[in-house]
């Protein structure tokens, strides 16, 4: 978070009364769609079938970074090698900002869980498999190259705001 939002009397705001910045959850907005394979499985002059959901969720999140350990936290908390972490994350640290990410919501690949011994103390092994099944990549892609421009970043409620693109990726 900006180093603003971490001065005296937002902290105190929030600890007395629940209000300022640091009442923000991360999660801002949210929004789920049919990907183009879904919508070519359902007749367009019908209603969504029952067992064809939305694949695709979008989630807008805040992302204000401290100046200082902003791009090493999130490089953490998404599992990214630092270096990746510092080359996205640093131009927009100590910065107000917020990333969309596109997740698969239904995904086809399956991974594992097993004990990692007869210890019960011992960790599990987790192997998630993460777009193993071909059709993960692709839909997963598609919702990388959904047009927020003209959805969302067209909005009236969203053009109230004044932001800058980032794009990086």
């Amino acid at each position: 978070m900006p180093d603003r939002d971490t001065e005296i009397e937002n902290v105190l705001n929030f600890f007395q009364s629940g209000t300022g910045p640091l009442t923000a959850s991360g999660i801002e907005a949210t929004g789920l769609i049919l990907s183009n394979f879904s919508k070519n499985n359902v007749d367009a002059n019908a209603s969504i079938p029952e067992g064809v959901w939305p694949d695709i969720q979008f989630i807008l999140a805040s992302v204000p970074l401290p100046d200082r350990d902003g791009p090493k936290i999130l490089s953490r908390l998404f599992n990214l090698r630092e270096e990746i972490g510092e080359e996205f994350y640093r131009p927009v640290a100590g910065k107000d900002s917020f990333h969309i990410m596109s997740v698969l919501s239904r995904p086809k690949s399956r991974g594992t869980i097993k004990l990692g011994s007869a210890d019960y103390k011992s960790s599990p092994l987790i192997d998630p498999k993460y777009l193993l099944h071909p059709h993960d990549s692709t839909i997963i892609l598609e919702g990388k190259s959904y047009p927020m421009h003209t959805t969302m970043f067209g909005s009236k409620d969203f053009l109230t705001y004044s932001f800058q693109e980032y794009k990086r990726f």
